[in-house]
């Protein structure tokens, strides 16, 4: 089975998500670019922590220890979402993203906790810095340079000026089912903080 470790969003962040998503929809589709990206299901968004991949039912229980140890040692912190973002860049995104902001120094002690819990299990080390961020989109395969290039321009131009406040309470264990419609994601195990 495949699983990541995330946290969680409330049906509020979702709702607000989902009205960013919109008014960016909204600017694109003035220029006719809405369709050149994939658009995330506001209720499937969650910051993830680390993508697990293929998890073997024995990595899955040692995986609930060590991720509820993480959590013991860990207390709630406060996060904001906001600036919209791209990768590799915001002048020609592949992924259209809003970035993470606030007790960061405390995000990032419990991202690399769950990192090494992950390595005690088996996993190999992430090659990739954390970033955090939530994906809003992605670009179609058939989306060219120039339209990605339009987006990037058009985004620039699309303040988002609305800071979203998640309050972080546990970190959660999730399965993604990989189905025609998109990911469908069922949570395992949620590990409240200390």
């Amino acid at each position: 089975m495949r699983t990541f470790i995330a946290i969680e969003f409330t049906s509020t962040i979702h709702q607000q998500l989902a009205e960013i998503i919109e008014r960016v929809q909204s600017a694109l589709q003035q220029q006719h670019l809405a369709a050149a990206l994939r658009w995330v299901d506001p209720q499937n968004s969650h910051l993830t922590l680390r993508f697990l991949g293929d998890t073997s039912p024995d990595q899955l229980q040692a995986l609930s220890r060590g991720l509820a140890a993480v959590a013991t040692n860990h207390r709630p912190f406060e996060l904001t979402i906001g600036d919209i973002g791209g990768f590799p860049n915001l002048r020609q995104p592949r992924v259209l993203w809003l970035g993470v902001g606030g007790a960061l120094p405390q995000l990032n002690a419990l991202q690399e906790a769950v990192e090494q819990a992950v390595q005690v299990v088996g996993f190999a080390t992430e090659k990739r810095p954390f970033s955090a961020h939530v994906t809003l989109a992605r670009a179609q395969r058939s989306a060219s340079q120039t339209q990605l290039r339009t987006v990037g321009t058009v985004l620039q131009a699309c303040a988002i000026t609305q800071q979203l406040h998640l309050q972080v309470k546990a970190v959660v264990h999730m399965q993604s089912e990989l189905r025609a419609g998109g990911a469908v994601y069922r949570q395992l195990n949620c590990f409240p903080l200390a």
